[in-house]
């Protein structure tokens, strides 16, 4: 009798417990029923590569992995402007159990999407989601919602630079986002965005469906230091339904944080940086007539043997925020948009050490044959790392690039995007110490429209400038929504 009471009262309590309802991102048309039966009609055919008793597999189960995985797939693809993602395979199998792999091949194999290969040990999986007619619904399933708890809690999180208070002040000044019209922000793209471009219609609409002020915050910080959170991804034509009162970015930016290395290895003056600076754009310049100029006017100009002029020009054009002009037209067939990415990725991300195969690489050594040499030797990797020497410039500790640094330690890339962090990190603590509201997205620096945020967009920036100024950079701002 005691045991029934006992049982009957813990039966009451978990009536009245708060049932839990998560809502999880489906296919339309294509429920995990369905799914799990042809998964397991297709194993009866790959029983030489999936084992015999594969087709004896529980549906339950596969109906459960199923629901988890297609939610994992849609709203990590959503984040991403080009609808991927990339899933551990290793991780996975650990949260979706040894059935992973089989559910992943059954969705390529279907059309929802399209898998890239996978090399144990080398690299996760990239995942293209194909079918973007995708739905949110409610489900109470206890097990569907521990397997999303668990993929969670698989994100990376962040580890790093809260010893001294960088992020929580980021995060304090990332609270105060808003969106402060999110009606205006649907209407415009209900009417803006092509319906038929499912993807991008879903990933604008998600991008300002997901938000949420409360929860606003750093999501990650990578190995190259850059910060990542909701604006990172933002489709820049949304921005204005935030509340962003500045908004500048530096033009050429990667171009001009390379230039950082020319002038440390072939130590050229500050003098003759400022006055390279000084000399107003003009498309027929070229690097012999900037050098004559430099001369002219009576600097102590290195020969031409020891500082190229292919080098003066790099210098001067990334500058003048102009690099990618030069580009344009040689590529004139191309959209800007797609020339910027392809000479970015193929001269300045690639491993590749020659020009073999990319007529952008060929173009870049055309124009820019030392500066293409240094690119070369960057490129190359050594397992040790090398400590630099600072010295303090304007109250900024600069790194001092010795020849022992051309051994480098990462790759051009990871060198680069280190720097750019590092220079506007502090760009961001010289904004927070005159009390502004300030954030980034990698090269573009954001002050939000709060209590006490006003000052002159000339003073903001002035002082992105002089922070440039002191790693031996001259940038070109640009300014944002017509500021």
């Amino acid at each position: 009798m005691f045991f029934k009471k006992k049982v009957y009262i813990f039966a009451k309590k978990m009536s009245r417990a708060k049932v839990r309802i998560e809502k999880i991102w489906q296919i339309e048309g294509l429920d995990a029923v369905t799914l799990a039966k042809g998964h397991l009609e297709w194993l009866k055919t790959c029983d030489e590569i999936y084992g015999e008793n594969n087709t004896k597999r529980q549906l339950l189960s596969l109906i459960v992995n199923y629901m988890a995985l297609v939610n994992t797939i849609i709203s990590r693809c959503l984040l991403n402007r080009k609808g991927i993602c990339y899933l551990n395979t290793a991780k996975y199998r650990t949260i979706f159990s040894r059935h992973f792999s089989e559910m992943i091949n059954y969705l390529n194999l279907i059309g929802i999407i399209s898998a890239g290969t996978y090399k144990v040990g080398e690299h996760s999986r990239s995942i293209s989601l194909l079918n973007w007619n995708i739905n949110q619904e409610e489900t109470k399933n206890v097990k569907v919602i521990t397997i999303l708890d668990k993929v969670e809690k698989d994100k990376i999180e962040i580890t790093k630079y809260n010893e001294n208070g960088f992020t929580n002040k980021y995060n304090e000044c990332l609270s105060k986002l808003e969106l402060i019209d999110k009606e205006g922000a649907i209407e415009y793209i209900n009417s803006s965005i092509e319906k038929s471009d499912l993807h991008r219609y879903h990933y604008y609409l998600h991008s300002i469906d997901s938000f949420n002020n409360n929860n606003s915050k750093i999501y990650t910080i990578d190995k190259n230091n850059r910060i990542y959170h909701h604006l990172t991804n933002l489709p820049r034509v949304l921005k204005p339904f935030f509340n962003i009162k500045i908004d500048i970015d530096i033009s050429n930016s990667h171009p001009l944080i390379f230039s950082f290395f020319l002038i440390n290895r072939y130590n050229i003056s500050i003098n003759i940086i400022n006055n390279l600076n000084i000399i107003p754009y003009t498309p027929h310049y070229d690097g012999k007539k900037l050098w004559e100029e430099l001369k002219d006017k009576g600097l102590d100009v290195p020969p031409k043997k020891d500082l190229p002029t292919d080098i003066l020009y790099y210098i001067y054009l990334t500058q003048k925020g102009k690099f990618y002009d030069k580009f344009s037209e040689i590529f004139s067939y191309l959209d800007r948009g797609q020339m910027k990415r392809n000479v970015f990725s193929d001269v300045f991300y690639s491993h590749k050490r020659t020009t073999h195969g990319s007529a952008f690489c060929k173009a870049f050594r055309a124009v820019f044959p030392n500066v293409w040499k240094l690119i070369v030797e960057l490129r190359k990797e050594i397992e040790k790392p090398i400590e630099l020497e600072r010295i303090d410039v304007g109250g900024i500790s600069v790194p001092i690039y010795t020849d022992e640094y051309y051994k480098p330690t990462d790759c051009l890339a990871n060198r680069m995007m280190k720097l750019e962090s590092e220079i506007f990190y502090k760009i961001l603590e010289r904004c927070w110490q005159q009390g502004w509201c300030a954030v980034n997205i990698h090269d573009a620096l954001l002050l939000l429209d709060c209590q006490d945020n006003n000052p002159p967009i000339e003073v903001v920036e002035s002082l992105v400038t002089n922070v440039f100024n002191c790693y031996g950079l001259f940038p070109t701002l640009h300014r944002e929504n017509g500021l």
